[in-house]
């Protein structure tokens, strides 16, 4: 009991127990600070169909993203300080090492200094709020580092890059599949050092049906603000127009309006049944634009995430009844 309320508090923890079937991923997304080089990192591991610890790679430009494999012994946690372990690789909430040989030769020491984390209380346990408690949900999702800054350098093949002074953003999931339709984008590479982005819309079963379920934050210098379905914020808005998705986000005190700009992606394996076997696209180099007011109209702020990740997954079935749907990316 003990246990299942520190790791309540302490997202980054393994969650699943050492024999259950599902699946458990970190992921880790650097910018560097002119915003040229985006790198996203997952090390985790799956326990249904095979049983296996992996390690996947997407760096900005790249097609396929990499996948590299481990026997789920070297997929190793730790507590106290937090550290997961794919192989050689060391991922933490102060370090990232990196020793790769295959398919591609990668090696790095970045240092992560100056961390804003999600804030967690019992009342409030993470980016999900209540339905934190609720037991044998799909997939759970935490926010575990808003924004951080890094210093050091990664080299792919021959190529070096200068991390130093970039960001970098930590979240992870874990359960037995991702939802079967969903939206995700993140940003905190934005003007104002300090401000950071996410929201997840996501096709969440529930009693034998499905709702429609969202998780939204804005983090800015002065305050963090939620747009959940848990506290009463609804999607008052939702269009697609080309390559954009606009949407709005209210609660009683405020309106969000968002604006996702998509470019490119890679393909990244996602998690179906315990298994990772169901491929997706991430861009890491899109853009997302967003605007905050309160609900009389007065502008609190405007700003650009760029670059900002994002991922569009599945048909939104709910959405279809009511008239229409969000495209779906992965049938593409």
């Amino acid at each position: 009991m003990i246990r299942s309320i520190e790791k309540i508090f302490h997202p980054a923890w393994r969650q699943q127990a050492t024999h259950q079937v599902g699946f458990e991923g970190w992921y880790y997304r650097l910018v560097s600070a002119d915003h040229h080089h985006s790198i996203a990192l997952i090390p985790g591991f799956q326990r249904g169909e095979k049983e296996e610890g992996f390690l996947q790679v997407l760096v900005q430009g790249w097609e396929t993203g990499m996948w590299i494999s481990y026997p789920i012994e070297e997929i190793v946690t730790k507590d106290r300080p937090f550290e997961v372990r794919a192989g050689e690789n060391v991922f933490s909430l102060d370090r990232i090492h990196l020793s790769i040989d295959s398919p591609k030769r990668i090696r790095g020491d970045l240092q992560i200094k100056d961390a804003t984390s999600y804030p967690v209380t019992l009342a409030a346990p993470g980016i999900m709020g209540w339905y934190r408690y609720v037991p044998k949900m799909e997939c759970y999702h935490a926010v575990v580092m808003m924004d951080a800054e890094l210093t050091g350098e990664i080299q792919i093949q021959e190529h070096v890059i200068d991390f130093t002074g970039g960001r970098v953003y930590v979240e992870k999931d874990w359960g037995s599949s991702f939802p079967s339709a969903w939206i995700w984008v993140q940003s905190n590479q934005f003007k104002q050092t300090g401000t950071s982005f996410m929201l997840s819309v996501a096709d969440i079963p529930w009693g034998g049906s499905s709702f429609e379920g969202f998780l939204a934050y804005l983090q800015t210098p002065e305050q963090l603000y939620r747009f959940s379905t848990y506290t009463g914020a609804k999607i008052v808005h939702w269009e697609e127009d080309g390559k954009a998705i606009h949407l709005t986000l209210e609660d009683r005190k405020y309106r969000l309006s968002i604006r996702i700009l998509r470019s490119g992606g890679g393909e990244l394996r996602a998690p179906q049944n315990g298994s990772m076997n169901r491929k997706l696209k991430e861009t890491i180099d899109g853009k997302v634009d967003i605007w905050l007011e309160r609900k009389n109209g007065e502008r609190i702020l405007s700003c650009t995430g760029d670059p900002a990740a994002f991922e569009q997954s599945g048909i939104f079935e709910n959405r279809k009844s009511n008239g229409g749907s969000p495209k779906n990316e992965e049938a593409e």
